[in-house]
């Protein structure tokens, strides 16, 4: 008995001092921080409006969305890391006793970056390598808030199909660094989730 008390007295402070060590690890990658009051409203993406032009019509429809960014994830972008956003639209008929039926989808991705040398920021789209320059941050986001899709096929936009409409922020894009923190953090949970919308029929 006197063996296993000793050991155990031993052992409590090489606990407290792993747990300590452990709790300085965390704290040193971001994963746990002490919560700040007045620190705004939090990071997200909404879906504000969908404008679905009607049929007939060579247009697509356009998005409009609102980003509100963290401070974290502005102080990544204005030191050098890029930023990937990803948006999808799906368009779905509803069937009875099953999963809605998928007629047809889009998805994109848009990335985000600052350039120190002329400060100015970037919103480029890797699928086709385009690239636009922004001179400060409220008119990157005037554009980035705004997204034109590809025209709907006609004969697939009957009355009773509609849209799903979801943006997020891609953190596994982000560099390998950064990325472990950032899945942990709120502060890099920016995501619509699948909303609804209504179609483009009559």
């Amino acid at each position: 008995m006197d063996f296993f008390t000793r050991c155990w007295k031993k052992s409590r402070p090489r606990a407290l001092s792993r747990a300590a060590a452990a709790l300085c690890l965390l704290l040193s990658l971001g994963l746990v921080s002490c919560s700040r009051g007045g620190s705004g409203s939090a990071p997200s993406i909404s879906l504000v409006s969908m404008n679905a032009p009607t049929l007939p019509s060579n247009q697509g429809p356009v998005l409009t969305l609102d980003h509100q960014f963290s401070p974290e994830v502005l102080d990544a972008l204005r030191h050098g890391v890029p930023v990937t956003l990803q948006w999808q639209v799906e368009l779905r008929k509803p069937r009875a006793g099953l999963w809605d039926a998928l007629l047809w989808e889009q998805t994109e991705e848009r990335q985000i970056s600052y350039r120190s040398l002329s400060r100015r920021f970037t919103l480029s789209l890797p699928a086709t390598g385009t690239a636009t320059s922004f001179i400060d941050l409220p008119a990157l986001l005037g554009a980035l808030n705004q997204v034109e899709m590809a025209r709907v096929p006609e004969q697939l936009a009957s009355g009773k199909a509609y849209f799903k409409v979801r943006e997020r922020l891609v953190i596994s894009r982000l560099p390998p660094a950064l990325r472990l923190s950032s899945y942990l953090s709120d502060q890099w949970r920016m995501d619509t989730g699948w909303v609804a919308v209504a179609g483009l029929g009559p």
